[in-house]
C-alpha cells in the first residue's frame, strides 16, 4: 500500500469503533421510534395537522405584537431611532403585562419559560432599551 492511497472504509484502527457506534445509534433510534409509537398508540402515532385559521387564531397576540414591532421599526427607520427605542420598550412592557395577567392558553408562542421568568426577561429588556434609547449620541 502506497502512502498516497487511503485504505478505504472499514480499515484502520478506528474502523471498529465507528461501525459499532453507528450500529448502536441506529438500533437506539429505531427502538426510540417503536417505544414512542407504543406509548402514543396506533391512532395517535401520526402527527395532527392544524388548519391555518386555527393556528393563526392561537397566535393572535403574537401576530399583533409582530405587527406592532414592524410598525415601530419602520417608524424608527424613517424618523427617529430614539422614539423607536422608547416605543419598543413600551411594547415589551405591554407584552410583559399580558404575559403576567393572561393564561398561557391565550398567549401561544409568547409563552417560552415560566411566567415569572418570562416577565422578568421582558422587563429587563424593556428597561435596557429605555436606557439605551435615552443615551446621548444614539
Amino acid at each position: 500500500m502506497s502512502p498516497s492511497t487511503s485504505p478505504g472504509p472499514g480499515v484502520g484502527p478506528d474502523a471498529g469503533a465507528d461501525a459499532g457506534h453507528e450500529a448502536h445509534a441506529e438500533a437506539g433510534h429505531a427502538a426510540g421510534h417503536e417505544a414512542h409509537a407504543d406509548a402514543a398508540g396506533p391512532a395517535q402515532s401520526a402527527q395532527r395537522r392544524v388548519p391555518l385559521g386555527e393556528g393563526l387564531r392561537r397566535q393572535t397576540l403574537l401576530l399583533l405584537a409582530l405587527i406592532a414591532l414592524v410598525a415601530v421599526l419602520g417608524f424608527g427607520a424613517s424618523t427617529s431611532a430614539v422614539v423607536a427605542g422608547r416605543l419598543l420598550a413600551a411594547l415589551l412592557l405591554v407584552v410583559a403585562l399580558l404575559r403576567a395577567c393572561l393564561p398561557a392558553s391565550l398567549l401561544g408562542a409568547l409563552v417560552v419559560r415560566s411566567r415569572g421568568l418570562d416577565v422578568l426577561v421582558m422587563l429587563a429588556l424593556a428597561g435596557g432599551l429605555a436606557v439605551l434609547s435615552a443615551a446621548p449620541n444614539l
